[in-house]
């Protein structure tokens, strides 16, 4: 069974650690309300001593992770695993979230997380989640997190996936040497730890409108693991054996709607553990169709207003390392 002692899983807004005792109240102030409990397969607790007796087993178990809310440092809910009701899966995982925080889309998020440990990092091979037919909050969770339906037990929906149909929906980087910056054919899925010899490899697009003479910046989305409501110029993860050309294209369309007719190549440079070439793009049209999950913003800026937003903490801080080489050239 998964052992979480130590483990500790960043997410956007959410932190998964340990229980401590030092929980409690915030413990109690959510799984008091009647229909929380409820919808996990538990009834409330009915005083504050019977949540002390279930946080002393989360402690004393290390098989759940409290899901604490970034902004405020306040425990919201828990996610974890437990042996499995079908023989046929490995675990079982099963969350609770403070009603609070309902219908903001933080569940989705802390089990997208969790799953990228137990399958990339623990190489689990199969996970079920159970819930009742009628609790559609739970179902939405591990549809938008891939779960197929398996099978239906009196009023119980039964939900699964494996490992190999995880990976299946999981992008693998094009990977470099570290010393010699030439390519290689390791196999590295995102989100799992980068080797320490290797490097993952990026392409920034800086795009640019010849007609108008502008810049684009876009806003990530408010529910990305880093940098959330951050603006930032185009580009993305190289994936394995694809050309650096093809990636940049590729990324513009997909994040931006816009295809690239010309591009630049300026240069490239390693930031931490990735490798990230370079390059002006150029569009000539400014219909912007933003992906949903990665945008949800943009503007067309010019050259001053482009340096002035860099010069400010609305941008990621890897990105103000990475635009310095191009305002050099401009």
């Amino acid at each position: 069974m998964v052992n979480f002692k130590d483990v500790i899983l960043e997410s956007a807004r959410c932190t998964l650690r340990p229980f401590k005792e030092s929980d409690l109240s915030d413990f109690y102030e959510y799984a008091k309300v009647e229909g929380v409990g409820e919808a996990a397969g538990w009834s409330h607790h009915k005083n504050i001593e019977e949540s002390k007796k279930i946080l002393d087993i989360f402690i004393k178990n290390n098989d759940n992770l409290a899901i604490e809310y970034i902004k405020n440092h306040k425990l919201i809910g828990s996610i974890g695993v437990k042996y499995p009701t079908h023989k046929e899966f490995e675990v079982e995982v099963g969350y609770v979230l403070s009603k609070d925080y309902w219908g903001k889309g933080i569940m989705t998020m802390v089990l997208k997380r969790l799953l990228k440990y137990l399958f990339l990092d623990l190489k689990i091979k199969s996970i079920e989640i159970t819930y009742d037919n009628d609790n559609l909050k739970s179902a939405r969770v591990a549809e938008k997190n891939n779960f197929k339906f398996y099978k239906k037990e009196d009023n119980i929906t039964i939900v699964s996936l494996t490992r190999d149909e995880y990976l299946k929906n999981t992008e693998i980087y094009q990977m470099y040497d570290k010393t010699t910056l030439e390519r290689t054919n390791d196999i590295i899925y995102r989100g799992q730890t980068i080797p320490n010899n290797l490097l993952a490899s990026a392409v920034d697009v800086i795009i640019y409108n010849r007609k108008t003479d502008k810049y684009l910046l876009t806003k990530r989305d408010k529910n990305k693991d880093t940098f959330p409501g951050y603006w930032e110029f185009t580009g993305g993860m190289i994936t394995h054996n694809e050309d650096i050309e093809k990636s940049l294209v590729r990324e513009a369309y997909e994040e931006t709607g816009l295809k690239v007719i010309d591009y630049k190549f300026l240069y490239k440079m390693v930031v931490e553990n990735i490798l990230f070439f370079t390059y002006v793009g150029y569009v000539e049209d400014d219909n912007i169709k933003l992906q949903e999950g990665e945008t949800e913003d943009y503007k067309w800026v010019s050259l001053d207003e482009f340096k002035s937003i860099y010069e400010t903490d609305e941008v990621p801080y890897t990105q103000k390392i990475r635009i310095k080489g191009f305002f050099k050239v401009k």
